[in-house]
């Protein structure tokens, strides 16, 4: 396959492991098109760090420079939900509708139906930490009440208690703590379909 050999040839090349990615998808193979998508984000940044600002603070944050969003593409994150909840890590999946700008209402509504009707491998997992949602705190919050989970609930709340859930934080801290959980989150995702403990 000719995709497979561009990749064996230039394992770091940004195109080559998107469009590897992206055939994965396509021929249902979620594991392997989340890896590589994994391997897309740490070429462009290995510390995962995506320049994302949620249309909620779009105001706040005009007057500073904004650094370039090269690495953001709505369609990946998209798919990445997908492939997580084929992995049977739903609560990641209901976590990685937050960096969506368009359909987001609907993929937490998707999600938020999968986590509460099947078995997660990540229940009871420690996620606030990847909260820059308030909408994903509600949502979670009524899952962990409904379940009974009162130790994730309390995890929860004291995470979102927290500066990147505070709409009146400057925008410079907003923005390093958005940053800091993105990265949190996809450095996560990355250990857990790459098999490292981290």
């Amino acid at each position: 396959m000719i995709i497979e050999k561009a990749y064996s040839i230039s394992k770091t090349d940004e195109d080559t492991l998107r469009t590897y990615a992206d055939f994965l998808y396509i021929e249902k193979d979620y594991q392997g098109a989340a890896q590589k998508y994994m391997e897309y984000f740490a070429v462009q940044d290995p510390l995962f760090r995506i320049n994302f600002i949620p249309p909620e603070r779009v105001d706040d944050l005009k007057r500073m420079e904004k650094a370039p969003e090269k690495l953001y593409d709505e369609q990946i994150f998209h798919r990445l939900r997908i492939c997580t909840a084929h992995s049977g890590f739903l609560t990641m999946s209901l976590l990685t509708c937050q960096w969506l700008r368009t359909g987001k209402s609907k993929s937490f509504t998707k999600s938020m139906r999968l986590l509460a009707n099947n078995e997660t491998r990540d229940v009871g997992a420690n996620c606030a930490e990847f909260i820059i949602d308030i909408q994903a705190v509600e949502l979670l919050s009524q899952h962990y009440q409904a379940n009974r989970m009162t130790k994730s609930l309390n995890t929860l709340y004291a995470g979102a208690s927290s500066l990147s859930a505070n709409q009146n934080v400057g925008p410079v801290l907003y923005r390093e703590e958005m940053k800091r959980r993105t990265c949190r989150m996809l450095t996560t995702l990355s250990s857990t379909y790459f098999g490292l403990h981290i």
